[in-house]
């Protein structure tokens, strides 16, 4: 992964949108701040990889499983 600041992004705004379709591009301010490029096809797909593995992780805890039985009174401790 590449990386820059935002004034060289400004002036190399083509380039680096270019790079940004091939691969993440970090961009670092001043303050520390770092911030990630991606083109929207790869956003698209980590926010469905993201959601399939929270979906996973819900199917392992018992606290959601339809088939077992829940303690209705005792419901609070879950929130």
């Amino acid at each position: 992964m590449q990386s820059t600041n935002p004034k060289h992004l400004r002036t190399h705004m083509k380039n680096y949108l270019d790079l940004a379709a091939q691969e993440p591009l970090r961009i670092l301010r001043r303050t520390g701040e770092a911030y990630i490029l991606v083109n929207e096809q790869q956003f698209a797909r980590l926010q469905r990889e993201l959601v399939a593995m929270q979906r996973r992780l819900i199917a392992l805890d018992p606290r959601f499983d339809v088939a077992a039985e829940v303690d209705v009174k005792n419901m609070s401790q879950y929130f």
